[in-house]
């Protein structure tokens, strides 16, 4: 309940040095270099931006972006990762 995770699908054959990855505490961006964002907004609530975590992944052919959130909030439960998103279903 700390964290937060969410998993991103990307274009395949995307490097890190291809992205656009903005993190702040209250808002969060993910873009290929150039292109419009693939997911940006605020976040559900607040962050401890040093850290939280991302890395890319490979799930057979596609690029999968994997990033974990450190709630400053602790165990609160998050609705969605960005604001207005759907609900998370539990």
């Amino acid at each position: 309940m700390e964290e937060a995770t969410a998993y991103i699908t990307l274009p395949d054959n995307i490097k890190a040095k291809d992205l656009d990855v903005k993190i702040d505490t209250e808002y969060f961006k993910v873009a290929v270099k150039g292109q419009p964002p693939i997911v940006e907004g605020k976040l559900h609530r607040k962050i401890k931006k040093g850290d939280t975590l991302w890395s890319l992944e490979s799930d057979g052919n596609k690029r999968v972006m994997q990033v974990t959130f450190t709630k400053v909030d602790g165990q609160y439960w998050w609705d969605s990762i960005i604001e207005g998103d759907p609900k998370i279903d539990t």
